[in-house]
């Protein structure tokens, strides 16, 4: 026997907190072992949550399963550009997020370790609505797009709960079997499978779309730490020279996130440091640094995964799924919403999305809209990551050099602002 949850009844579910989720409703809904939706998002990180949100007033009904126990990473990225914020405007958020304590970054400078401005530019050099980055921690991003997709009074929220059961077939992936966490089990059939798993997408592999694969040779060390100089207008500040590059990034409050290509051999003093014995090798590339009290965020290796399709039948795969990049260039988090607003505009209605061939033209459309978009978009961040991974004298100096001819150039300057705002290929109506 199938059924379908009664409107407000999965809402009800929705809009309690995750943690006051009652498993009472659950069995309610589940008691007859299947739950039908328009959507079943797989993974509640960025992406997934993200979609949710987004939708929330469209109409769709939208189960969302997510595994996780514990909030996202907290040192992972927390810049959104001027571009996906204009998106978030467009889908009437934005304010909340500034209600919750969002920041803006204004700009960028980029500084030999004794302070020497090689380039500094601010993004209302642009004619732009909102110009500036979102300020937001990492896991505060993914907690308030779900809550806000909570107003979606058909949503439904599975967590913690993991996907791994898929019964897939010619026609795509018919349904997922879950195990709540009473114990009980339920089956979710959807018309459309978003697989918003991560770079180890259970999705992707349950329906055997191959990847490609870079693995960078240098990790990424993160520290959180005080301020280590007032910067007003709130700039990311890389520092470049011939011990190597460290990023200054500002966070929500008085905080600052500083990021580092390390050896992978390095890494095991890295755990072991202390404070002091940090400051001084942060001191070799930023001089500002010396003394800086840090503590340990993460060790992150960094691979480029990048998915030979983002759709298939009825999956579509977005976010870190679709794509995974080296933080070069703080992209990550960025392609993944460009990607979404992408597949909403591309979507059958609600009344429609049971028509199998509409969808899979739907999703067609979608690929062959945006994949040459995000693959181009894709192979500059690689070429910036291929930059910021080689760590000779000379690929440093050309760096350094490389700064100075876009600081002087002003096509150059202002293409770097167009890509670094969103916007690589021209601002719209031009």
């Amino acid at each position: 026997m199938e059924v379908r949850p009664k409107p407000g009844r999965v809402g009800a579910v929705a809009h309690q907190r995750r943690e006051d989720i009652s498993l009472g409703l659950l069995r309610e809904l589940t008691a007859v072992a299947t739950i039908e939706t328009d959507i079943l998002i797989v993974g509640g990180g960025i992406a997934g949550s993200a979609l949710a949100c987004a939708l929330r007033h469209a109409g769709y009904r939208i189960v969302l399963v997510e595994c996780r126990t514990k909030p996202l990473d907290t040192a992972r990225g927390d810049h959104l550009q001027p571009y996906t914020v204009q998106l978030l405007d467009r889908w009437g958020v934005l304010q909340t997020f500034f209600a919750r304590g969002a920041g803006k970054r204004n700009g960028a400078e980029y500084r030999t370790p004794s302070g020497e401005v090689l380039l500094s530019c601010s993004y209302d050099e642009l004619p732009l609505k909102h110009p500036y980055y979102l300020v937001f921690h990492h896991e505060l991003i993914a907690s308030l797009f779900t809550e806000l997709a909570a107003e979606n009074p058909n949503f439904l929220l599975l967590q913690p709960v993991t996907a791994r059961q898929f019964q897939v077939g010619d026609e795509g992936i018919r349904a997922l079997e879950v195990t709540l966490p009473d114990e009980t089990t339920a089956t979710i059939k959807a018309h459309l499978v978003v697989g918003a798993d991560g770079t180890n997408s259970v999705v992707r592999s349950a329906v055997g779309i191959a990847s490609d694969e870079y693995v960078y040779d240098h990790p990424f060390v993160t520290l959180f730490g005080p301020k280590p100089e007032p910067n007003p207008r709130r700039y990311i500040i890389m520092y470049v020279g011939l011990k190597g590059i460290v990023v200054v990034i500002p966070r929500m409050g008085h905080q600052v996130k500083v990021g580092l290509p390390i050896r992978s051999e390095d890494i095991p003093f890295w755990k072991r440091s202390t404070s002091e014995q940090r400051a001084q090798v942060l001191a070799e590339r930023a001089e500002i640094l010396r003394g800086f009290e840090s503590e340990l965020a993460g060790f992150y290796p960094i691979r480029m995964v990048n998915a030979h399709q983002h759709y298939w039948e009825n999956v579509v795969l977005i976010g870190d799924a679709a794509h995974s990049v080296h933080p070069a260039r703080g992209q990550g988090m960025n392609i993944a919403i460009r990607g979404i607003q992408s597949l909403i505009e591309c979507l059958p209605p609600p009344s429609e999305m049971s028509h199998s061939e509409k969808l899979k033209l739907a999703l067609q459309h979608y690929q062959d809209r945006q994949r040459p978009l995000t693959d181009e978009i894709i192979a500059k961040n690689h070429g910036a990551a291929l930059d910021m991974d080689t760590t000779t004298e000379e690929s440093l100096m050309r760096r350094i050099q490389q700064f100075r001819q876009v600081h002087q150039n002003p096509e150059l300057r202002k293409q770097y602002l167009l890509e670094t705002s969103g916007y690589p290929f021209g601002l719209p109506g031009q």
